[in-house]
């Protein structure tokens, strides 16, 4: 982990989503898109005493390590930035909805252009949504999912906790900047910009 911890980007999913089907659509454009799955960590018990760990293949997939509890994958983060190294990818389940938190070390952004990286980092969620039919998405510093899709907007419009929120709306995705920046230091213009998909 980096001095400054993580910058990450949470992508969510109501539960009328299916997990294995979305996983299987963000695999394909991570893989796609030049990145490759190295390795898996997970536990095959709730109490998190049982971990398996494995190298990564050829970017298989075994549908039982997403079955499994706390799964946690390292990616080469080419995908989002080609100055990003890797990424940590964690599956999310909660009881009404989950998500993917991908966890870039702030070291990298902080020592990268963040203005870019931030820029490139929310053109690859507009395009991730054509594939994967997210319910929202967020970028910033230690930010978790914590929050179901059906009280995330409302939370974007109350406060500016998140540095960067995505509502997709019809044909459009709405773009929401909080006024700090996602490295958890720096400030930004508070807006909202929206983008066709």
């Amino acid at each position: 982990m980096g001095a400054g911890g993580y910058v990450n980007i949470g992508i969510v999913f109501s539960d009328k989503h299916k997990l294995l089907q979305v996983f299987d659509s963000l695999k394909n454009y991570i893989v796609q898109k030049g990145s490759k799955f190295i390795a898996v960590k997970y536990s095959k018990d709730v109490e998190g005493n049982a971990w398996i760990e494995s190298e990564i293949d050829n970017n298989l997939i075994e549908s039982t390590w997403l079955k499994g509890y706390y799964t946690e994958f390292r990616v080469s983060g080419l995908f989002l930035h080609s100055n990003l190294k890797e990424i940590d990818l964690l599956v999310i389940k909660e009881n009404h909805f989950f998500g993917f938190l991908l966890g870039i070390s702030w070291d990298e952004i902080h020592l990268n252009k963040q203005d870019d990286i931030q820029q490139h980092i929310i053109d690859v969620l507009v395009n991730l949504y054509k594939s994967t039919n997210y319910d929202y998405a967020f970028v910033g510093h230690e930010l978790e999912i914590e929050i179901g899709p059906e009280n995330f907007e409302k939370g974007l419009k109350q406060n500016d906790y998140y540095p960067v929120g995505i509502v997709p709306k019809g044909t459009d995705v709405e773009i929401y900047y909080g006024v700090i920046g996602i490295d958890g230091l720096s400030t930004q213009e508070k807006k909202k910009e929206i983008t066709k998909i």
